[in-house]
């Protein structure tokens, strides 16, 4: 019986882990990191949205992408990468508590800065590729106006006025 006790001894000895009980076993793995960096996206504002000046009770007063009055911005973005343009109106302009009702519009023009050729923004979203050159090889330009209407009713006299922000991202 003596030999077969010593037998199963070495037989168990056979199955244990490297270093006895406890010892850890490390593990490795190498994971590739990345980054891709690219041309800057910008938004350069250059008119702000301006109705002028109106008269108590002047009704509906409206501005279009070709009237002077119309904001407009550059956007400038990586040559062929798409830009997701999303546009934040006022539903009012204030001045105190008295409010006149704005209802916005927006047009884009991907090829030149001329308002008259622009396509209207639909639902304050767009997804383009900017396609006028900009000097740069890598960058391209497009467009944007903001304009829409005003109702001017019976308000008190002064300066209404809203923020009308203009989010881009790739």
């Amino acid at each position: 019986m003596r030999g077969s006790a010593v037998l199963a001894g070495a037989v168990a000895g056979a199955l244990a882990l490297p270093g006895g009980a406890g010892a850890q076993v490390l593990l490795q793995a190498q994971v590739p990191v990345a980054i891709t960096v690219v041309s800057g996206l910008s938004v350069t504002w250059q008119r702000d949205v301006n109705f002028g000046t109106a008269v108590q009770n002047a009704g509906a007063l409206t501005l279009s992408a070709i009237d002077a009055g119309a904001g407009y911005f550059w956007i400038v973005a990586q040559r062929n990468r798409d830009v997701t343009l999303t546009l934040t109106p006022p539903a009012n302009l204030t001045n105190g508590g008295s409010t006149i009702p704005y209802t916005s519009a927006a047009s884009l023009n991907l090829l030149t800065s001329d308002p008259s050729t622009a396509t209207a923004v639909v639902g304050n979203t767009a997804t383009f590729r900017p396609e006028e050159p900009t000097g740069s090889n890598s960058l391209r330009r497009a467009h944007l106006w903001l304009h829409g209407g005003v109702n001017v009713g019976s308000v008190p006299q002064g300066l209404y006025t809203g923020t009308f922000t203009v989010t881009v991202a790739y």
